[in-house]
């Protein structure tokens, strides 16, 4: 999205409007902003009011610059009180309640707007968006699955109607095992999702985390050679896109997906030449040194691995450290360096305790102290 929407000249006159503000959220320095304001995922936009610091407006995921000028016109409206419609109304209160992280009531608020506008209202694709996200964040899987399910019939093919029905399939695909609801939508969602496939106006890196998630869902239905088509057919599609890209940190945006597909064909080695030209023309960046070290893992040319993990040690900072960290203990261990791996992942438990508390991921920490447990052959001293 950055290096794709943001820097649309479109967007050039919003500037009379907006202070642009790009946040680092690994870097330390931002702790305090996060802690203020909490990312749950990114990408995330966030329109703040500069006189009270409020969030009246927030949104998770990728944009179309059509989406964004939706978003900040509602942030307008509400920044300047020009809200004196029960829609609208309804849609500032629904907003402000998602920028609070109060995602059940936002849910709740989002449902009411969908109540009060009319079916050819403007603005109403990008509330159904907001209310599955908002149902995500909740927590509640099975409303966002179904919510989508419900709507995705009344939103025009486009990139509102793609990201809600990719949503929902991935709050179904999410649900713990036994669950017996996500059978039920899992089959309609996967088809609206492949439909959505050849909408050009959706950008490329959605389309991208589209046929992942539907190669998650074949994966999951127990058919692997389905899983496998798509991942061929994702590929594919990420390698002509690269192709296209304008600069080096635009292509670069694929290499993440296209290395996952290609893992996905069984076939890493792939992925590597792209990985290779974009450390080559980023070199100040951790991720493609990472993103080799991983394919050389998985082909087991682990000295190689080692070497790439290790120039992308030397760049990465703040919690995406731990990743790094994991990924060559993990080559470690497979070179049988045993101990090296265990002070790596010891050596990572430290550093993730001294992250800031906005910053620090207890998910990312009990992972590391498992592999560590594990390695160790039982619970490891504190």
């Amino acid at each position: 999205m950055g290096a794709y929407v943001l820097t649309d000249q479109a967007l050039e006159k919003q500037a009379e409007r907006f202070v642009w503000l790009f946040v680092d959220v690994d870097d330390p320095a931002n702790a305090g902003f996060l802690e203020q304001y909490p990312i749950k995922a990114l990408p995330a936009l966030l329109v703040i009011d500069g006189k009270d610091e409020r969030v009246l407006l927030t949104w998770s995921g990728g944009a179309t610059v059509a989406q964004l000028e939706r978003l900040f016109e509602d942030g307008t409206k509400t920044y300047r009180g020009e809200v004196d419609d029960p829609v609208a109304a309804a849609l500032a209160r629904a907003d402000g309640l998602h920028g609070q992280g109060a995602y059940a009531d936002a849910a709740a608020g989002y449902e009411q707007v969908l109540h009060l506008c009319s079916p050819d209202w403007p603005g109403r694709s990008r509330v159904v968006e907001s209310l599955v996200t908002a149902l995500e964040a909740a927590g509640d899987g099975e409303a966002c699955a179904r919510v989508a399910l419900r709507e995705a019939h009344s939103l025009p093919p486009g990139p509102s109607y793609a990201n809600t029905v990719a949503l929902g399939l991935y709050c179904a695909l999410s649900a713990p095992d036994g669950e017996v609801w996500p059978g039920e939508v899992i089959p309609s969602l996967e088809d609206l999702l492949e439909k959505s496939l050849s909408l050009d106006s959706v950008l490329a890196d959605e389309r991208s985390s589209h046929y992942y998630l539907l190669t998650e869902a074949r994966e999951s239905a127990g058919d692997p050679e389905g899983a496998r088509a798509y991942a061929g057919a994702w590929a594919a599609f990420l390698e002509a896109e690269a192709a296209r890209a304008p600069t080096p940190e635009a292509r670069s945006a694929f290499d993440s997906h296209l290395l996952t597909a290609c893992i996905r064909l069984g076939d890493p080695a792939r992925a590597i030449p792209a990985l290779e030209r974009s450390e080559r023309d980023l070199p100040g960046d951790y991720n493609p040194s990472a993103r080799l070290a991983a394919a050389y893992l998985e082909l087991e040319r682990y000295d190689e691995a080692l070497e790439a993990v290790n120039r992308a040690l030397a760049k990465v900072y703040g919690p995406r450290k731990l990743r790094v960290y994991l990924t060559r203990a993990k080559i470690l261990e497979k070179m049988g360096r045993q101990e090296e791996a265990m002070a790596t992942l010891e050596e990572a438990v430290s550093f993730a305790e001294t992250l800031p508390a906005s910053q620090r991921s207890e998910s990312a920490a009990a992972l590391l102290r498992s592999e560590l447990e594990r390695m160790a052959g039982g619970p490891s001293q504190p």
